[in-house]
């Protein structure tokens, strides 16, 4: 599935605009933040900038911020879509340490630093070719004990 499926379909399934007062995120369209928004254009905005929010501007952010930014583009195929999903739910930094730590429990070392380099790519595609789907099992598990988040919005539901 290609990023901009994956973005598509995020951005459907997190809907308009909310500002719901027991949600720590506070205004939100299309699963963007007022704080990442701001973050991402550099200077304070308020709530209205939220509202006012395309569904074009938030699949750039997506694709920038959680996607690109991070280097889950060179990363494989097979563990992209989890990664991507899992850097939009618990940020990248944490995202990329949990399929850190897995690949490094499968057997191929690796830092467990949260920044995607050259051993981080070159480990996953190892893990990727030798472990296969247990790879994306292993991330599932891993990210249920992590976030108690079972079934995730990616393809690798497919598993449970």
């Amino acid at each position: 599935m290609s990023i901009e499926k994956l973005i598509e379909d995020l951005i459907n399934l997190e809907g308009g605009y909310v500002n719901h007062p027991a949600d720590k995120g506070g205004p939100t369209k299309y699963g963007i933040t007022l704080k990442t928004l701001s973050d991402f254009r550099g200077n304070d905005l308020e709530d209205s900038d939220v509202k006012l929010l395309s569904k074009s501007a938030a699949a750039t952010i997506y694709k920038q911020v959680y996607y690109l930014a991070p280097g889950i583009d060179g990363l494989p195929d097979l563990v992209q879509a989890v990664t991507f999903d899992m850097a939009v739910n618990m940020g990248p930094v944490a995202a990329v340490k949990l399929l850190q730590r897995v690949i490094h429990k499968l057997g191929t070392p690796v830092s467990v630093d949260g920044h995607i380099g050259p051993r981080t790519r070159q480990s996953a595609v190892i893990a990727c070719n030798v472990y296969k789907d247990d790879v994306l099992r292993s991330i599932c598990l891993c990210r249920k004990d992590f976030t108690g988040i079972w079934l995730i919005r990616t393809q690798v539901n497919r598993f449970f």
